[in-house]
């Protein structure tokens, strides 16, 4: 009878145990996620800067050009500072939102100290 009862009881065991994930198992996949959302974040960020720098880079030509009774040439630098400053703003749309996917996962991530080390 005891014996039966401990067969038993180790089966459900082992069952239990088998079936329930592994912490690493739960990370995992918030590690690639934010890792993933990170990169996406930084390459958005990195091409809105991009974007900010010929854009102010066009402005200066517009106000130089316009300055210089090149009204045209003003009207054409602006139309392009115009189209960079959309796409700043895009990338940073796409930064933030990234960004904030990316924190998301990053929460799910446990962090150890230094003196948990120890």
């Amino acid at each position: 009878m005891r014996v039966g009862f401990f067969a038993i009881f180790l089966a459900s065991v082992a069952l239990l145990v088998s079936a329930a994930p592994l912490p690493k198992d739960a990370i995992g996949p918030h590690v690639q996620a934010h890792a993933r959302h990170q990169a996406l974040a930084d390459h958005h960020l990195e091409r809105a800067e991009h974007h900010e720098e010929l854009a102010n880079t066009h402005l200066n030509h517009s106000t130089a050009a316009a300055a210089s009774g090149h009204n045209a040439l003003a009207a054409e630098h602006n139309g392009k500072y115009e189209h960079h400053m959309e796409r700043m703003n895009y990338h940073m749309e796409r930064h933030e939102h990234h960004q904030a996917i990316a924190d998301l996962h990053a929460a799910h991530i446990p962090r150890r100290s230094i003196d948990e080390l120890d």
